[in-house]
């Protein structure tokens, strides 16, 4: 998370206009760039933050660190995509982009670049997914687009004596197989030793038929040690298909956590939902009465701050659009924008014309919205920033420094939940 705000503070920094280039380039006369290097640096970083980003949202099994590592998540891919967008625009529509000075700075392979789609649209979607396949293929095979096999018959059951038959006639047909290779090999050795007797070869002598057997065994030893060391070889690439499985082979023990892991985020998930709606009902239950005095205090303070003294006519209430009768019981925070010198003087100006219009006409004229500049550099999309900023500050608030000691099973806290549902129920107590 820390990562994310440091771009985003970095992504200030570039968003801000720089006002003393432009007097040196009527100065120098010199091309300046337009910032593609700049926000493909920018990008290239937060295609690391992705990663590392979606490595930890599917290690996490604390349900509700997910729901904001997901939030986190899902801001920094949007804010890829709006930087990819820019980075388009700037580059005059073309959608590649050189890379290696960053890589070759950074001492990194082109792996980095590689884009993986996000592992939650699979996992979360498991079963609509299955769904859809099963679908398809009782589609395709309902049209003969598909062939599916039939399923074969079981064998028949054999009576007893059909089995003894069937027995009797394989024993007979092994043992005169092996009784026919007994005669081969017989005539073998008798043709070896008439050969040997019309070539004039005399027979082994024991000395002789000791250097015969050590060359056959040292040329299969040899063999032997060639096959093992190709193997080996095999298996240190991971092309060796004939080898049986390791049961300690640190994959498929990767394997198994992964899957152990599964099960207990849908556990913990699972335990979450079942205890939203119980600890719903329970803060309606506890809390509901109070929050009802607390709305109708606020609406009562509104109506008395609203009243004229005169007639002891009420205002109308808040229109629709400006939130209606929710912005009396849970008024916005004001924002606050930065506003450079030169809207101030702008504002300044403005004010000072309405004034004098007014005292002329009597009618204040509608207000002039500032005509969009075509010269103006074009500016990158950031409706994703907020959310990169509004998420690591979510995450910071909840699980900064937060002591998970005794919480060895990553089950969810009861407190944050409560604080995450109030709101809720507030809600719908005024409603």
């Amino acid at each position: 998370m820390k990562y994310m705000l440091a771009l985003f503070e970095e992504e200030m920094l570039l968003a801000k206009p720089k006002d003393d280039g432009k007097n040196k380039r009527k100065k120098d006369k010199t091309p300046v760039s337009n910032g593609l290097v700049e926000w493909s640096f920018l990008y290239f970083k937060y295609l690391q933050v992705y990663t590392k980003l979606e490595d930890c949202y599917d290690q996490i099994v604390h349900p509700q660190k997910r729901r904001d590592a997901k939030k986190a998540l899902e801001a920094c891919i949007g804010r890829i995509l709006e930087i990819k967008s820019f980075m388009v625009i700037l580059h005059e529509g073309g959608e590649y982009y050189d890379f290696s000075d960053h890589l070759v700075n950074r001492k990194l392979s082109f792996e980095v670049l590689n884009v993986i789609p996000p592992r939650f649209l699979t996992d979360d979607n498991k079963a609509l997914l299955e769904s859809r396949e099963k679908f398809l293929i009782a589609a395709l095979t309902k049209h003969g687009l598909m062939n599916v096999p039939e399923p074969t018959k079981p064998p028949s059951v054999l009576t007893l004596d059909e089995a003894a038959i069937v027995i009797q006639a394989e024993e007979r047909g092994r043992q005169a197989r092996q009784k026919i290779t007994e005669i081969q090999k017989i005539r073998a050795m008798q043709e070896v030793e008439l050969a040997r007797q019309k070539a004039g070869v005399e027979s082994h002598t024991r000395e002789s038929a000791c250097l015969v057997i050590q060359r056959v065994i040292r040329g299969f030893l040899g063999r032997v040690r060639t096959r093992k060391a190709a193997l080996e070889e095999l298996t240190f690439i991971g092309m060796n298909n004939f080898q049986p499985p390791d049961p300690e082979d640190p994959r498929k023990k990767l394997v198994e956590i992964n899957d152990r892991r599964k099960k207990g985020q849908l556990e913990n998930e699972l335990e979450l939902q079942n205890a939203t709606c119980a600890t719903l009902q329970k803060i309606k239950d506890l809390e509901g009465q109070e929050m009802c005095e607390i709305i109708q205090e606020r609406v009562n303070v509104y109506l008395n701050e609203n009243r004229e003294p005169e007639t002891g006519m009420y205002q109308g209430l808040p229109k629709k659009k400006d939130g209606g009768s929710y912005l009396i019981v849970d008024p916005l925070p004001p924002i606050e924008r930065p506003v450079s010198d030169k809207d101030k003087e702008k504002r300044g100006d403005d004010q000072q014309q309405k004034k004098r219009k007014k005292t002329k006409g009597g009618q204040v004229p509608p207000p002039k919205f500032p005509e969009p500049d075509e010269d103006a550099p074009p500016t990158c999309p950031d409706y994703f920033r907020r959310f990169v900023k509004g998420s690591h500050d979510l995450y910071k608030k909840n699980w900064f420094d937060k002591d998970d000691y005794g919480n060895f099973e990553q089950k969810f806290v009861p407190d944050l939940l409560k604080s995450a549902l109030r709101p809720i129920v507030f809600e719908e107590v005024g409603s």
